[in-house]
């Protein structure tokens, strides 16, 4: 039955998911990503929603959480999901920095 999965009987109906933006970008170094990660979060208006499997507390690091902490100074809402055993050594305390700057986490 390749490509007709079926669920109770019937044939699965794929998800349909409206996407917000209308460009990609392929990043060739981190310098470059970062870059452009927090440039993205200092535009942001309404809402950023983060997730990171590994979120580490340096320099890095710093820069986006400075970044999220301005954007909630600005009146968006910023919620930050970070994966407990890739960060686990220092989640708590980076939960504790954000929730300071008003970031949901």
């Amino acid at each position: 039955m390749r490509g007709k999965a079926k669920r109770n009987g019937r044939r699965a109906r794929p998800l349909q998911v409206e996407a917000r933006w209308d460009s990609a970008q392929v990043f060739h170094n981190g310098d470059e990503f970062f870059s452009a990660l927090e440039a993205a979060l200092d535009c942001a208006q309404q809402e950023i929603d983060m997730e990171s499997y590994i979120f580490a507390s340096d320099t890095i690091g710093r820069r986006v959480m400075d970044a999220l902490g301005r954007a909630v100074a600005r009146g968006v809402r910023v919620r930050l999901l970070v994966d407990g055993i890739g960060s686990s050594s220092w989640s708590r305390a980076v939960g504790s920095w954000a929730k300071s700057l008003g970031v949901q986490f």
